[in-house]
């Protein structure tokens, strides 16, 4: 319970930032999230019980496509393309959803005020580790990360405002790393 408050806290937090930077900008900055760390990142969310207007296309949140190469935003879609390639989670691409679905209602409720979309890249690996994260691990997800920014960073105005929800740790626990190590780990990556 106290890691799903924290994470839950991070995530409020980052999102406040977000919006308290933009306050007094003459400018409106154009919104981009990107979640990402172990399986949490991508979705534990039944899609069985998302409201059919959440189950519809939502144009509130323009998604990064991660499967066809082009790294493409498009309009989110749970059980289309709101969950994929995300290591461990490929039996759930098409029953789970995660924070996105959230996020879409927000918008749509106007919790950011006088947005109407939002960008979204999601780079989480289910089951993943810290030290899987480093630039030189063989998993590949930092430079799929890093694929995934760059990507995004083209097709975005430069002015636009990032917001990074981090969860990662969970595993690491659960193999009993030592929280000093994992801070070390987690810093250096």
């Amino acid at each position: 319970m106290k890691i799903r408050v924290l994470i839950y806290s991070w995530f409020f937090i980052c999102v406040t930032a977000a919006w308290s930077a933009d306050e007094g900008q003459s400018e409106k900055r154009p919104l981009v999230f990107v979640i990402t760390g172990e399986s949490n990142s991508g979705g534990v969310g039944r899609n069985a019980k998302a409201t059919p207007k959440e189950m519809a296309p939502r144009p509130s949140v323009q998604i990064m496509n991660l499967t066809d190469g082009k790294f493409a935003f498009e309009t989110m879609q749970l059980g289309v393309n709101n969950l994929r390639d995300h290591f461990r989670l490929q039996d759930y691409y098409e029953v789970w959803h995660g924070f996105e679905n959230e996020l879409a209602n927000a918008v749509e409720r106007n919790d950011f005020p006088s947005y109407k979309q939002v960008y979204l890249i999601k780079t989480g690996h289910g089951g993943s580790r810290v030290e899987q994260w480093s630039e030189a691990n063989s998993s590949g997800f930092w430079k799929k990360f890093l694929e995934r920014i760059d990507a995004g960073k083209k097709q975005v105005p430069t002015n636009s405002q990032w917001v990074v929800w981090f969860s990662l740790g969970i595993n690491d626990a659960i193999d009993k790393m030592p929280i000093d190590q994992w801070e070390k780990e987690t810093r250096a990556h």
